[in-house]
């Protein structure tokens, strides 16, 4: 049984609605090794998308990383910077301005 065009796997490149890439995947869910673009983007080392978890870099309005989060809300095990970024350790920044907070 074939699965559906909008639910592949392939090691390289994915490009789909749920994409699952082991270099890069693309898509509304993408789930990659290294880099995940999407709306939801879950990536072993970069994922850039509206809520992106990272386990090295996250870009995103909703930004979760385990060593960098940069989004208008940001959760950094590391570095977080955003409106409200938050680190690991719990310490908090809030900036008035949207051009994102300093380095907490």
């Amino acid at each position: 049984m074939a699965l559906p065009d909008w639910l592949t796997a392939h090691p390289i490149r994915t490009a789909n609605s749920v994409a699952f890439g082991g270099v890069h995947a693309r898509g509304v869910l993408a789930v990659g090794g290294v880099n995940a673009l999407g709306v939801v983007a879950i990536g072993g080392v970069n994922a850039v998308g509206f809520i992106a978890i990272g386990g090295a870099n996250a870009i995103g309005v909703v930004a979760i990383g385990g060593a960098q989060a940069l989004g208008l809300v940001a959760v950094g095990g590391v570095r977080a910077r955003g409106l409200v970024a938050r680190t690991r350790r719990g310490r908090r920044e809030r900036q008035a301005s949207t051009t994102g907070a300093h380095e907490v």
